[in-house]
């Protein structure tokens, strides 16, 4: 059977559309915007109980302020509040798009600027019977670090890159099938014509 390039285009475009459906998260809370300058800490509270599926849970917030401003996030996770058996859980910061920023540690800092953010639980591995309960916390605070090396700026995953790379190499057998066709096409033509 034949496949048209076409069809070709088609099918590739609905797998690809089919991979990035299932890499969406479920909003879970939306903590809005926090802005400069903090006269406190602000801190969020993270929990979710008793879930018994994989399941990827985003909590948004907006980072808003002068341009030089800085946040530091301080997190404080219980990864298993009363066990998890198999389940393997983490946590990241991602940007408005999806990308990861960077892994949450337990307790550990991060330093972010202005800008889109979610802070994504994920779980996987649940086995018959698995349930699991997570809590923890997040505090803001704005910050002035003395060097902009400690700010983690926003990078592409390694996704972003192998769809690119897939793409390009999509487009480069496109064009070299048409243009191995080419001189098969017009010499064809030449000869309809003579005929």
């Amino acid at each position: 059977m034949k496949i048209t390039l076409t069809r070709y285009w088609l099918l590739t475009t609905i797998f690809l559309s089919l991979i990035s459906i299932g890499t969406r998260a479920e909003i879970v809370e939306d903590w809005g915007t926090i802005s400069t300058p903090l006269e406190e800490d602000l801190t969020f509270e993270v929990q979710q109980n008793d879930v018994t599926k994989s399941f990827s849970h985003d909590y948004n917030f907006s980072l808003e302020g002068e341009s030089d401003a800085i946040y530091s996030l301080t997190f404080n996770f219980d990864y298993c509040s009363y066990g998890c058996g198999s389940v393997a859980t983490s946590y990241g910061i991602y940007d408005q798009n999806g990308g990861l920023i960077s892994d949450v540690d337990s307790n550990g800092t991060l330093y972010l600027t202005s800008g889109d953010y979610s802070l994504r639980v994920d779980g996987t591995g649940f086995g018959a019977g698995n349930s699991i309960d997570y809590l923890g916390s997040i505090t803001f605070t704005a910050t002035a670090v003395a060097s902009t090396s400690a700010v983690v700026s926003p990078a592409p995953e390694p996704s972003v890159f192998g769809l690119l790379i897939a793409g390009i190499v999509l487009c480069l057998l496109r064009y070299r099938r048409l243009v191995l066709r080419l001189p098969q096409n017009s010499t064809a033509s030449t000869r309809e014509q003579r005929a």
